[in-house]
């Protein structure tokens, strides 16, 4: 479904934005990352992770989240509509899902990304991924029809000490150990 709203402050971001049958579900949170590696690297591995302070969940069903590619307005701020699901693709980009029960509610909460993820991270560049709810939202199941919301306060990145976080791996480029000898007659 269509989010039909969020609450973006300076250092956190709360969404209870999908509403399926009267249940709010934590739907979409669109994450943007700075990437500079040198050219002709290759990216090997990355994991994405974002911190937590707050969490509730009071729809009865059981939410998971994980990271997906999105298409926001502005590479620079949140608007309404970035959190259109027009803007967002359905392919997981962590081949692991959080569970509501697992999801750390003060500390950090991680994905390792799967070559669908790595192939998106550019090697400079903007990498353009988001939160996503994954039973529901990702999966277009509805939840049933009884009233209920669940959220996530997550720290965003005007906070310095706990912004989220894009750690990348990578090979360096080895040139060739051969000389090529050229024989001229």
């Amino acid at each position: 479904g269509v989010g039909t709203g969020f609450d973006y402050t300076e250092t956190f971001n709360t969404v209870g934005a999908a509403i399926f049958n009267g249940r709010k579900i934590l739907q979409r949170v669109p994450l943007l990352f700075t990437v500079s590696i040198p050219d002709g690297n290759k990216i090997t591995a990355a994991t994405l992770s974002l911190n937590s302070f707050d969490k509730g969940n009071t729809t009865g069903v059981s939410p998971a989240w994980n990271i997906y590619s999105c298409i926001p307005f502005s590479d620079t701020s949140l608007i309404a509509s970035d959190y259109n699901i027009s803007f967002w693709r359905d392919v997981p980009l962590s081949d692991t899902s959080i569970a509501y029960a697992d999801w750390v509610e003060n500390g950090w909460n991680s994905w390792a990304l799967n070559k669908d993820g790595i192939s998106l991270i550019p090697t400079n560049g903007i990498a353009r991924l988001g939160l996503r709810e994954a039973n529901y939202d990702a999966a277009n199941v509805d939840p049933g029809n009884t009233s209920g919301s669940c959220w996530g306060s997550l720290w965003m990145a005007e906070d310095t000490i706990t912004p989220p976080r894009l750690v990348v791996t990578y090979s360096a480029y080895t040139p060739p150990s051969f000389i090529p000898k050229i024989w001229i007659s």
